[in-house]
């Protein structure tokens, strides 16, 4: 009995010590959000959309309102489906304030537009209107993956 007492006392404590160790740790959180939040800052607009990603990124911009944007839609999904993999494909809609920025330092202004964005985030290539899936599928291998 006084064993089980014994193992009782032990995990007792082990679990206080546990939970002591992780309110401490809150404030380290805390600091390191706010040490992200700064970082985040200091990207462009483009660093930010693609920040969590080293692959290449296909952005698509669009608007729910645009028929030209509808039709493309399903030839993006395609291609995003086969090269997914390989590639980080994007959707971006023109009407949400927080890409406004995005958009100025892209200088998108018409829509459909997709943006071909290299690993380094420094060779951007667009093309205006909609894609064939075959098209955007050359398009990525040239521009992208090279």
């Amino acid at each position: 009995m006084m064993r089980y007492l014994s193992l009782l006392v032990l995990v007792l404590f082990s679990f206080a010590a546990c939970n002591k160790d992780t309110v401490s740790q809150e404030p380290n959180s805390q600091t390191e959000a706010a040490t992200q939040a700064d970082v985040s800052a200091d990207l462009t607009p483009i660093e930010q959309l693609l920040a969590s990603s080293d692959k290449p990124a296909v952005v698509k911009f669009y608007a729910e309102w645009c028929s030209t944007c509808k039709n493309y839609e399903p030839r993006f999904q395609e291609v995003k489906a086969e090269m997914g993999e390989e590639v980080d494909f994007i959707s971006v809609d023109v009407d949400e304030k927080q890409y406004k920025p995005l958009l100025k330092q892209l200088k998108i202004s018409r829509i459909p537009e997709t943006a071909f964005i290299s690993t380094d985030r420094k060779n951007i290539t667009k093309k205006l209107g909609s894609i064939s899936s075959s098209k955007l599928k050359k398009l990525i291998k040239k521009t992208l993956l090279i």
